[in-house]
């Protein structure tokens, strides 16, 4: 039996097949193998899962050494769960009943992907007081090409800098209630 854990952004992840024969076990063969397409591929070696050539195939007799045999797991982008494959073991002569394998792939934070969009400020005139109610430009408005593959995922704009040389910059948590002038640098909303 076999089991191994990685994260979904694992360029390759080692599981070790195992078997036990009175002779020695001198290779293996995969049953089944996980979803090309949606889950991952397995490979023989971890370049060759880094490089995603040579991926391993149902059917065919894998060599063993020491009665083992390490497969190397390369999710598809963005994967999580499990991938499952069954294998048998083979002593040169007679095949094993077929065992059932699993990788767990654990989710990792994905970074978010802005889109390469124009994205405006609204027109503020110039030497205007502090501003008052509802008006300005909403952060809504600048994170609209902003894509996260996490479920769940929440948006935001953070300031890391501003020049207010020029001008002062406002902003509001409260939908215009009240206002407060960034401070340079920019302390956190």
């Amino acid at each position: 039996v076999a089991g191994a854990t990685g994260n979904e952004d694992a360029t390759s992840i080692p599981i070790v097949l195992t078997g036990v024969d009175d002779t020695g076990v001198s290779q293996f063969n995969l049953t089944t193998i996980p979803n090309a397409a949606t889950v991952g591929k397995l490979y023989t070696s971890a370049a060759d899962a880094a490089a995603q050539i040579n991926a391993v195939t149902t059917g065919t007799n894998y060599a063993a050494a020491g009665n083992s045999l390490t497969l190397y797991f390369r999710p598809v982008a963005d994967y999580n769960g499990n991938a499952t494959f069954n294998f048998r073991a083979n002593d040169g002569t007679t095949n094993s009943t077929a065992v059932a394998a699993t990788i767990v792939v654990n989710a990792v934070n994905d970074a978010p992907v802005l889109a390469n969009s124009v994205l405006a400020l609204g027109a503020v005139n110039q030497n205007a007081a502090a501003p008052v109610g509802a008006v300005g430009s909403l952060v809504s408005t600048l994170v609209g090409g902003v894509t996260d593959v996490d479920a769940g995922a929440v948006k935001g704009v953070a300031l890391t800098a501003t020049d207010s040389a020029n001008r002062t910059w406002y902003f509001t948590t409260d939908g215009g209630t009240t206002w407060a002038p960034t401070q340079d640098p920019c302390r956190p909303m």
